[in-house]
């Protein structure tokens, strides 16, 4: 009796803790069951981040330290595939939902986030590791870009209030001139919460403050979330989001939002009135 009882309180730490060298991966027969993987069996080893599977902490090699204002205890890391990334490796669970979660949405009204993936220790997400793009850079003023505030609106769809950041790294310029939104990790949990469970609380209070100084980006607004309408239903179906949450979920919380946002600033309402009074 005591050896079966030795056993199941093993596996129950097995489960707890993880297994070295394995992590937790969605089956291939079914997806809605995870089941214990070699981690260098996982795609990601093989070079392919852009496809959501998370990474091993102790398969990231420190190359760094970010610039000062990144979140605490985060640096700089190569995957030994090439590929480089920030890598913030002790971050509070909304933290980690919101860094995984809020990219998605971002790409989802067409503007630019890095694919960040789950950082796994022990089998169990502890952190996020966020590829790191070249070539960006801060804008003088951000809000001389059409598109600050659509982006101004993903941060409050998702509840984070750092907008800009410290030193203006958190909004961002390509060579192209491709807006970038980085760094979600201030989410707010309650928020961020009501994603996960398709049904966001999320409030717009800023954009519409915003929106009676910038009017001539209201329309840019709207389009970019009539775009997220549009979404593929796979906007969310990726190995790191099904380790936080239920990408069906997730999906249901976008396309409320992006309702939300088009009637709230859309033709008829208050917000629209000051629009075309100032154009």
């Amino acid at each position: 009796m005591g050896q079966k009882q030795n056993r199941v309180i093993s596996f129950a730490q097995l489960i707890i803790k993880g297994r070295s060298g394995y992590v937790l991966r969605p089956s291939k027969t079914n997806p809605h069951v995870k089941r214990w993987q070699r981690a260098e069996s996982l795609p990601e080893a093989q070079g392919r981040p852009q496809d959501g599977f998370p990474l091993a902490l102790d398969a990231l090699k420190r190359t760094g330290r970010p610039p000062s204002g990144t979140t605490p205890a985060a640096y700089t890391a190569s995957d030994g595939q090439g590929h480089t990334y920030l890598v913030k490796p002790r971050l509070p669970l909304p933290a980690i939902q919101g860094e995984i979660i809020a990219p998605a949405v971002a790409r989802a009204v067409g503007l630019q986030a890095p694919a960040n993936v789950g950082v796994l220790d022990r089998g169990r997400v502890v952190g996020i590791a966020s590829p790191i793009e070249p070539g960006l850079s801060p804008l003088q003023d951000v809000w001389e870009h059409p598109q600050a505030l659509l982006a101004l609106s993903i941060k409050e769809a998702v509840g984070d209030s750092d907008f800009e950041g410290q030193r203006g790294d958190n909004i961002l310029l390509d060579s192209t001139s491709r807006l970038w939104v980085l760094d979600f990790a201030d989410v707010d949990e309650e928020i961020i919460g009501g994603w996960l469970r398709g049904k966001p609380e999320g409030t717009f209070n800023l954009t519409t403050l915003y929106a009676e100084y910038y009017p001539q980006q209201i329309e840019g607004l709207i389009e970019g979330w009539k775009k997220a309408l549009r979404a593929p239903s796979t906007t969310f179906e990726n190995p790191s989001v099904r380790l936080i949450g239920d990408p069906r979920r997730l999906q249901e919380a976008l396309e409320a939002t992006a309702r939300r946002i088009t009637l709230q600033f859309g033709p008829g309402t208050k917000t629209e009135q000051v629009r075309l009074r100032r154009l």
